[in-house]
């Protein structure tokens, strides 16, 4: 879908780590909630296997 996610303000992320869950768009690794930027991230790119994603910001997390 092309909702928002709830609270995506707590998914706000930057540095790395893996999303754990597609679904849930839970992480592992450190990072800090900071100014607001988009990232859009695709579920093609998730339903396969987790992956390794490096920001070099932070932004909210939205679902598409």
């Amino acid at each position: 879908g092309s909702d928002w996610i709830r609270s995506p303000e707590r998914l706000t992320f930057s540095g790395s780590g893996w999303i754990r869950s597609p679904k849930r768009l839970t992480f592992s690794g450190s990072g800090w909630i900071r100014s607001p930027k988009r990232f859009t991230f695709s579920e093609s790119d998730w339903i396969r296997s987790p992956k390794r994603l490096t920001f070099s910001g932070s932004g909210w997390i939205r679902s598409h």
